[in-house]
């Protein structure tokens, strides 16, 4: 997987095995980038793909007032 910090313009690359792995990883990697820069995460946005928005992932960001459809600009 691949992760881009619009903001800070950082990018991550994370090995997965399993597409099923993809919700885990991105969830810690806000937790961690949310540690790092100690800003909130409010948007996250995907290349327009479903496979790695699974139900309870959706619920997560919800819960953490992260907008998956919304767009800073």
């Amino acid at each position: 997987m691949t992760f881009v910090d619009g903001f800070l313009h950082y990018v991550r690359i994370k090995p997965i095995r399993t597409k099923d792995e993809a919700s885990k990883v991105l969830m810690n990697w806000i937790i961690q980038l949310e540690v790092e820069t100690e800003e909130r995460v409010n948007f996250l946005r995907t290349d327009g793909g479903e496979e790695y928005m699974a139900n309870d992932f959706q619920r997560w960001l919800k819960t953490r007032g992260i907008c998956k459809s919304c767009s800073p600009w």
